[in-house]
């Protein structure tokens, strides 16, 4: 019984530190990559011209909903 509360316990441990590394953590990007921005209407044309730069490159564009 005191085995399987151990590892619970550590589980939880465990996920409670990843949320709060995901949630305090550096938004770093990889080097040679351009900064990471939030995408808003004010800096959408920002967005847009940085996209379409360079054709010959691949892009991912990651939409995040919290529902």
């Amino acid at each position: 019984m005191e085995k399987k509360r151990f590892i619970f316990v550590f589980k939880a441990a465990v996920l409670v530190l990843l949320g709060i590394l995901c949630l305090c953590g550096s938004s770093l990007a990889p080097a040679g990559s351009g900064s990471l921005i939030t995408l808003s209407g004010a800096n959408f044309r920002q967005f847009e011209t940085a996209f379409d730069n360079d054709v010959q490159v691949p892009r991912l564009v990651l939409l995040v909903s919290p529902t």
